[in-house]
């Protein structure tokens, strides 16, 4: 939501979106949930900081549509995905929060979001092959999924020493992923400039069964 919000403004110039719904976005960025007074590593953490369960009691996670294109993805309360959107949505409103006034709460924002990103690089890489885990506990901790690696490529959390080795991964892997999860796999594979989108380019442009050219051909 708040990338959407900053998403707006940058269209637009017009914060009136941030101005309005200021608390709702800060509550969706999950930073909360972070901060060391309910989280001993600087992850958001879902065992320590329970989710507004009010109508949706059992949902978990959607890291992507149908089950079958989520290449494994082993769910936890410490998510490789979850943290990396809390991450990225908690810089933008940041940047929201400066344009309309609200430089200290911007602050904590950019504050926190550099602790999580901090903590997802020293927990959740494997330092045997680069990779990110899908997340700390319940057996995410042991599981390196094509979703982990793209959302912290394009969201700015992959390191530079991990970036090559998780080219080749996503390489290898190809379009595993849903529609759903098409673009944050191609903005991931842009992040890694020695590249220079030679990948990305081959991925928009074949015909294996996940691609636009299978749609449009059905």
């Amino acid at each position: 939501m708040a990338m959407a919000a900053h998403e707006y403004y940058q269209q637009t110039g017009d914060p009136q979106l941030a101005s309005s719904f200021w608390p709702l976005l800060k509550l969706a960025t999950y930073s909360q949930c972070a901060d060391k007074s309910v989280s001993t590593t600087g992850l958001v953490d879902f065992d320590r900081c329970p989710r507004d369960s009010k109508l949706w009691p059992t949902t978990r996670d959607n890291i992507d549509w149908p089950m079958n294109s989520r290449d494994g993805y082993v769910n936890s309360n410490q998510s490789t995905e979850v943290n990396a959107f809390a991450v990225f949505s908690s810089r933008k409103l940041a940047a929201l929060g400066r344009a309309i006034g609200k430089t200290a709460e911007a602050e904590r924002l950019e504050s926190q979001a550099n602790t999580t990103a901090d903590a997802m690089r020293k927990l959740l890489i494997d330092p045997s092959t680069g990779l990110f885990h899908d997340g700390l506990q319940g057996g995410a901790e042991k599981h390196s999924a094509w979703h982990s690696q793209t959302s912290t490529l394009w969201l700015g959390i992959a390191p530079l020493e991990s970036k090559a080795r998780m080219l080749e991964f996503l390489a290898q892997k190809r379009m595993v992923g849903s529609v759903y999860a098409a673009y944050s796999y191609l903005m991931g594979l842009y992040e890694v400039d020695s590249d220079h989108g030679k990948v990305a380019l081959e991925m928009m442009t074949d015909c294996d069964e996940n691609s636009w050219c299978h749609m449009l051909s059905v």
